[in-house]
């Protein structure tokens, strides 16, 4: 076993022993707080997940955007035929829902509500740990990072990416991957955490 995945399955025993009502008030937290934020709140689109686990739930965050107006995407796994690992699709409140191969509830796939990447103005994520650098380790799929890849790119516009996380969740380092695409913050019960220096007085509220 790398020391990548020690850490994964550390991380991954130590956020099931969670209870479930330190992730329900913790999870309300992360919410307020972003609801209190005027940059992560700036944009009409945004993509969210749905939690499993003892994942940040982001059901109020969801429900008050909808209340907004927003738009809010949800990430689809690639279905049979099609190329991209990841899609982002609108999700609307009456959308069919379906089950994917990990257990994860998703809209069912409808490539006319899709949305790129580059149309989306925040992107909030789960995750299984985080550095203070933005670096962040997933399930191990690398959908995330195949699907945003073009951060990378010296031009084109790009979302923000925030993690969504319990504290407990740091680490203090993450070996990382050329092709990992790091966080520019990390939102957890006690507050935003800015991973680029020039977000930092932009998060401070």
């Amino acid at each position: 076993m790398t020391p990548q995945s020690k850490i994964r399955a550390r991380l991954r025993r130590f956020r099931s022993h969670l209870s479930p009502a330190f992730v329900t008030a913790a999870s309300r937290s992360i919410c307020e707080t972003i609801l209190r934020s005027p940059l992560l709140l700036s944009s009409q689109r945004v993509a969210l997940y749905r939690a499993i686990g003892n994942e940040v739930n982001l059901a109020l965050l969801e429900a008050r955007l909808v209340s907004l107006g927003r738009t809010c995407a949800l990430p689809v796994l690639k279905p049979k035929g099609f190329s991209v690992g990841l899609y982002f699709q609108r999700c609307l409140p009456d959308a069919p829902m379906c089950v994917n191969r990990f257990g994860i509830p998703e809209p069912c796939f409808d490539p006319r509500m899709c949305i790129g990447p580059r149309f989306l103005g925040v992107v909030f994520m789960p995750l299984l740990g985080f550095d203070q650098q933005g670096n962040r380790l997933g399930m191990g799929g690398g959908f995330y990072d195949r699907a945003l890849e073009f951060k990378h790119r010296a031009n084109g516009t790009r979302p923000l990416l925030i993690g969504a996380a319990f504290d407990c969740q740091r680490v203090e380092a993450l070996a990382i991957n050329a092709w990992d695409v790091a966080m520019d913050a990390v939102v957890t019960e006690s507050g935003v955490r800015a991973c680029r220096p020039e977000l930092r007085h932009l998060l401070s509220f």
